[in-house]
């Protein structure tokens, strides 16, 4: 699931609030630690992408899962408020 994907759910003008909703209550749930262990690893991981450099060697990139990002961000902007 890309932002996007995201953003058009919460977008939807149908179920649009219900999703946010869901979505928020997860991301509380996600920030205090209230998800299940074996769930764990699925959002802390991410999928890993390889850039080959100008040299010919190799980048590897990690893009950590959607829904953690977000949860991410919402902790930073709170963070950063505080601050």
């Amino acid at each position: 699931m890309k932002p996007q994907h995201v953003l058009e759910m919460i977008s939807c003008r149908e179920t649009g609030s219900e999703c946010l909703a869901a979505l928020t209550g997860f991301v509380n749930c996600l920030l205090n630690g209230e998800i299940h262990s074996e769930v764990s690893p699925v959002l802390f991981g991410g999928n890993l992408i390889v850039l080959e450099k100008k040299t010919g060697s190799v980048r590897p990139i990690a893009v950590g899962y959607t829904l953690r990002r977000i949860a991410a961000i919402c902790a930073n902007a709170y963070a950063a408020s505080q601050l």
